[in-house]
């Protein structure tokens, strides 16, 4: 007589999650019936505890069947189906982990060549601080972006006595660093220093005002996305006698742009 080996609960529990906790003979599903781990083929006739030779059975069709085995093939041939399913589920889920650490590794070693590349242009050694500030500025804008930004930034640094650059200017650089690259941004990455230059002749034209320079440089940011040439802007800035005649027009100009790409893209 062959001796029956009792199933684990853990091989019972991935038979019963496999078949979705539903009988594959009349498809009732738990908890309205009570459901077994039945052989498919029956231990009597040598069938064995391998998840491919086990089924979810509800009470009724378990013992209705008995010793018998099924009079056709399709019972296994589903579950093994389900099993290759589930297999390749798991692979899938594997290969996706390991992208997941290829992809934070490569934004470990990127932050750390962006970290070695600001220490090496300031001379100056990043607080761990720092360094989570680059890697959530590269994160953001991305490598290229940052170092260009970290180019800009070093007009901030200032050396003391000893001839090497301080590091109250150091942190002054890197404070500076989160404008410039967002001010990039709004510019598509364009060249600022015309755009600073235009702003400062503002300054210098029209009486100092806290918020209107601030205002304007985002303004023409703005403009120069949608192909605004520096000449025409600063012809604008020299006609205009206020800072309210000069913003009011630039933001109607901006809404203006902005509408008629909106419109370009619906069409």
């Amino acid at each position: 007589m062959v001796k029956r080996v009792p199933l684990s609960k853990k091989t019972r529990f991935e038979v019963l999650k496999r078949d979705s906790f539903k009988c594959q003979y009349c498809g009732e599903c738990a908890p309205t019936v009570l459901l077994h781990v039945d052989h498919i083929k029956p231990v009597v006739e040598g069938g064995t505890n391998d998840v491919i030779n086990l089924i979810t059975s509800c009470e009724g069709c378990n013992l209705g069947k008995g010793a018998r085995e099924l009079s056709d093939d399709t019972a296994i041939i589903k579950s093994r189906t389900q099993l290759e399913a589930l297999q390749e589920r798991r692979e899938q889920l594997e290969m996706m982990m390991e992208w997941q650490t290829g992809l934070v590794d490569l934004q470990k070693e990127s932050t750390r060549q962006v970290c070695d590349f600001w220490t090496a242009q300031s001379g100056l050694e990043l607080t761990p601080t720092g360094i989570d500030g680059f890697a959530k500025l590269i994160k953001k804008y991305g490598v290229a972006e940052v170092i260009e930004g970290i180019n800009i930034s070093q007009k901030y640094l200032v050396r003391g006595p000893d001839g090497e650059y301080t590091r109250e200017s150091g942190a002054a650089s890197l404070d500076k660093l989160g404008g410039i690259l967002h001010l990039r941004s709004q510019a598509g990455g364009a060249d600022l220093a015309p755009l600073y230059r235009l702003r400062n002749f503002a300054v210098s034209k029209f009486p100092y005002d806290s918020w209107a320079p601030i205002t304007l440089f985002n303004l023409m940011c703005s403009l120069t996305k949608f192909g605004w040439l520096e000449s025409e802007l600063e012809e604008y800035i020299e006609l205009c006698g206020s800072w309210e005649e000069l913003i009011d027009q630039f933001k109607l100009w901006v809404k203006t742009a902005k509408n008629a790409a909106a419109s370009k893209k619906a069409s």
